[in-house]
């Protein structure tokens, strides 16, 4: 974990010690600086080209079934923002990188995934012959980088408080939620014409149908990516020896890899297999995605509380490797 002689902190200006007694910490704030420019340079065209991914696919543009699916998909997050509060390695997690990584996950993770990865992905899939997988490769693999890619200028923008590896979980279950509701929103408001009845019933079942089958998938999947990012930026030495680049960069493909496996595994489509078998597969890949998971979360919670105990986490200074 972090070592005096790898990390610096940051000393406080001066102007703080006038405003605050020794004792107390003052305010603490993104920082404002090129991985911020970059979020959202990259975030607001594209909360901008999701807005129309969402209501073009309403036939009626404006409608009882888009209030509908908004409220379900806000009942949806508020929900699960819940239950992610009550992990001990969510503490000292401040309100506005919640913001910022939901917003990047339900709006420039599906930009950049649909519009900019996957059609080259697509096409080389294509042409190496490999039919049977596109779907796997065109779900998983841009996905993953465009959420991966919001996890790291997450936690470089927010390290004054996200500055340990088990940050990266969270801001990878962050990014993971934004991404599933606004994907849920876009199927339920894509399929509510299929309802024989009505296309409120059609939006509401279609919604409550994804989240029953395969619940939190898009959340476990970046998880996993953001933990093998949080270790390649915030891991300290081992036997006073800093961390290489390369074990750094391996944690990224290690971990990164967990994650894009278990999506492609989970959007593979056996040709020739029975209905039984297809499902008995995505119970297999979901438990097996949650195991890891939950593991993961369980054994980096007591890292937190080891630390906690000593008086070191949450984080009380701003670290930066030298």
């Amino acid at each position: 974990m972090f070592k005096a002689r790898n990390y610096r902190v940051f000393e406080v200006p001066r102007e703080f010690h006038l405003q605050h007694p020794p004792q107390a910490r003052p305010k603490l704030r993104l920082f404002r600086d090129g991985w911020m420019v970059a979020y959202w340079l990259l975030l607001i065209p594209s909360l901008v080209m999701s807005g129309f991914l969402l209501i073009g696919n309403n036939p009626s543009k404006v409608s009882s079934t888009l209030g509908l699916v908004l409220l379900i998909g806000a009942a949806h997050l508020a929900g699960v923002l819940v239950c992610i509060r009550l992990l001990p390695i969510y503490k000292g997690t401040p309100r506005r990188l919640v913001a910022l990584a939901v917003l990047w996950g339900g709006a420039a993770s599906v930009v950049l995934a649909a519009a900019v990865i996957q059609p080259p992905v697509v096409h080389a899939v294509d042409k190496l012959g490999w039919h049977r997988m596109t779907a796997s490769f065109a779900g998983a693999y841009p996905e993953e980088i465009a959420k991966g890619l919001g996890i790291w200028l997450l936690l470089w923008m927010g390290r004054a408080w996200w500055n340990r590896p088990w940050h990266g979980i969270i801001a990878g279950l962050l990014v993971g939620l934004g991404f599933e509701v606004f994907e849920n929103m876009m199927y339920a408001m894509m399929l509510a014409v299929m309802d024989p009845v009505s296309d409120v019933r059609g939006a509401m079942s279609t919604y409550l149908l994804r989240m029953v089958a395969g619940p939190a998938k898009h959340m476990m999947f970046s998880a996993l990516v953001g933990y093998g990012i949080g270790l390649a930026l915030f891991v300290g030495a081992k036997a006073g020896k800093p961390r290489t680049v390369a074990w750094r960069l391996g944690a990224v493909v290690l971990w990164g890899g967990l994650g894009f496996l278990t999506h492609f595994a989970w959007n593979v489509r056996w040709i020739g297999g029975s209905s039984a078998f297809q499902l008995l597969w995505l119970a297999c890949v979901w438990v097996g995605l949650a195991a890891l998971v939950i593991w993961l979360i369980v054994r980096t919670s007591r890292e937190f509380l080891r630390w906690k105990r000593q008086g070191v986490c949450p984080a009380v200074a701003i670290y930066q490797r030298v």
